[in-house]
């Protein structure tokens, strides 16, 4: 048996999903069908250490929607995904970051973003600030026409509530833009 690879476990997943990111990213029935129960439990081990690692830097200070660190995380959490989903991070006062949450999923062509629920989210953890995120699984991170429309929407919205919504980004593998 090969201790760098028992079983080639790691050479089955990459050739099955084709790189280490599309590994990290498949769910974790996917994962065991490929590569066996162990495998898999320790993938989602791994992945929820590295969330853990890339999530603590953005707590306790301000945070903008161009921080590496920030573009690291929704890269992890969104930037693989099949199909588009869309994370908001609620800021404090001083644009620190109070949580994060994965709201809605959607189809490889896109995500309903429920204005509603948003702003309910943020008026419950009492946050003064958004950064929206979501991803384009076509591995183009260029804004949409409505991408532009639903963030003028949702920051009117939000403005009614005394809520900024500081930035929307779109995620595709390692690219982001801003849709604000």
């Amino acid at each position: 048996m090969n201790v760098a690879d028992p079983g080639g476990a790691a050479s089955n997943l990459l050739t099955e999903f084709g790189s280490l990111g599309e590994v990290m990213a498949a769910d974790f029935i996917a994962v065991r069908e490929c590569a066996g129960d162990r495998v898999a439990g320790a993938m989602a081990c791994a992945a929820a250490l590295i969330q853990q690692l890339l999530e603590e830097p953005l707590y306790g200070r301000p945070l903008l929607a161009s921080d590496v660190e920030l573009l690291r995380f929704l890269q992890h959490n969104i930037g693989q995904a099949p199909n588009e989903c869309l994370i908001v991070l609620f800021l404090d006062s001083g644009r620190r970051l109070i949580s994060h949450e994965r709201i809605a999923e959607g189809s490889i062509s896109g995500v309903d973003i429920d204005a509603r629920r948003i702003i309910l989210k943020a008026l419950a953890r009492g946050a003064h600030g958004l950064i929206l995120a979501h991803n384009h699984p076509s591995g183009n991170a260029r804004p949409s026409r409505s991408d532009f429309q639903i963030t003028r929407r949702l920051a009117d919205l939000a403005g009614r509530f005394d809520i900024v919504v500081h930035d929307h980004l779109v995620v595709a593998g390692a690219s982001a833009s801003s849709a604000a």
